[in-house]
Parts: C-alpha cells; sequence; structure tokens
C-alpha cells in the first residue's frame, strides 16, 4: 500500500512538473491564434491559443488579428503553460506576456472570439464589452464568426471539387 501512495504521489509530481509555465521566444505568427515558439534548448514547437478563435486570413480582420499577434509577440520571451494538443497536433496553451493573460488581450481589443470552456465566463465579458465598443473585428463590414466561415469554405470546397470531378468524367 506504501508503495502505491509513493508511485501515486510520483506521478502527481511529474504531471505538475509538466504543466509548468516555460519560458519561451515567439518565432513566427502564422494566424491569429497559432504561432511557432522556441524554449530555451531551441526546441520549436507549434502553438495555438486555447480558450480563443481569431478570424481566418481569407476573412475580413484576419490579416489584422495577424499584424496584432505579431506587433505583441514576435521575438519575445513570453511564458507558455501547455495544455495539450489539438486534433491537428498543436499545442494548446496559454500564453503570459508583461501586459498579462494574451488570450484576454486578444478578446479584450477585439481580435479575438472565446470559445466554450473554463476560460469561457471572464472571456465572454471582455466580447461584450469589446463589441460594444466597436473594437477589433466587430467594427468591421461583413464580419463572421471564424467557425462559420470555415464551416461555408469547407461547404463551397466541397461542391466545387464534386462538379470538378463531374466535368472532367
Amino acid at each position: 500500500m506504501e508503495y502505491f501512495i509513493g508511485v501515486a504521489l510520483l506521478g502527481v509530481l511529474f504531471w505538475i512538473w509538466l504543466r509548468r509555465p516555460r519560458k519561451m521566444v515567439i518565432q513566427t505568427i502564422i494566424d491569429g491564434d497559432t504561432f511557432m515558439a522556441a524554449d530555451r534548448k531551441g526546441k520549436v514547437r507549434k502553438l495555438r491559443l486555447a480558450g480563443v478563435d481569431c478570424p481566418e486570413i481569407g476573412q475580413p480582420g484576419g490579416k489584422e488579428a495577424r499584424d496584432f499577434t505579431f506587433h505583441r509577440l514576435h521575438r519575445r520571451w513570453v511564458r507558455v503553460r501547455l495544455l495539450g494538443r489539438d486534433r491537428y497536433r498543436r499545442y494548446l496553451c496559454r500564453v503570459q506576456t508583461r501586459d498579462g493573460d494574451f488570450c484576454r488581450i486578444l478578446v479584450a481589443e477585439g481580435w479575438a472570439h472565446p470559445l466554450p470552456g473554463r476560460f469561457a465566463p471572464v472571456l465572454k465579458t471582455l466580447s461584450w464589452s469589446a463589441r460594444v465598443q466597436g473594437k477589433g473585428v466587430f467594427g468591421l463590414p461583413g464580419r463572421v464568426a471564424p467557425w462559420r466561415w470555415r464551416r461555408s469554405f469547407r461547404l463551397w470546397r466541397w461542391l466545387w471539387r464534386a462538379s470538378h470531378y463531374q466535368k472532367r468524367r
């Protein structure tokens, strides 16, 4: 029994050690919420912010959201807390800058939409204040939520492929 308790305690301590914040430097900004970062040993990882969704590059506000992230994070040392991986094998994370939690900054400035989850209540209040003030994407004409834009883009791509395939036959 004592052996089991010791192994369980060791496992919990190892899990806490893995989840500790790591200092990383942001190297490349891919999207408003996706970027490449390197740790002190030089290992490069593809990271995605957990709890927020920025517009894609092709939709209104996508390039502006990427530029906002670029000016705030590029080549800066930040603290990153890794939370897991998504279906595209990117590391989900929370990023702490000198100004605070970067997810909160993105949502408060109107460049990201909050996603449902454990961070949602705080981010939703920040999102509503950004909407009322017309900040970021909420001040642009023709704005669409990123998940709706991706869904319609997938549908059009599928329809185009289906029609193109039938024309070739």
